[in-house]
């Protein structure tokens, strides 16, 4: 069987098309998920480097279990909100 000279160059061109969009949706999606991954570490890092200089002061007498006290019965708080609603 033999295809009209349309079909002959236009399947190929579409296929070649095709495949460079693939591959151009993978390459984004890649880069998407490597800066979403590099945004995270770095706010983990920011947040360890934050620790690591607070003062002894802020950490000792309490003040950091009266903190997490909060946080905790914060989160218990909308928990229970979410469970009531």
């Amino acid at each position: 069987m033999r295809w009209n000279i349309t079909f002959q160059l236009l399947v190929p061109f579409l296929l070649v098309l095709l495949g460079v969009v693939a591959a151009g949706t993978w390459a984004s999606q890649v880069a998407a998920e490597r800066a979403a991954w590099q945004q995270t570490e770095q706010q983990v890092r920011d947040a360890g480097r934050v620790l690591a200089q607070a003062t002894g002061a802020l950490l000792s007498g309490g003040a950091l279990d009266l903190a997490l006290g909060r946080l905790t019965r914060e989160l218990a708080g909308e928990g229970e909100q979410l469970l009531a609603a």
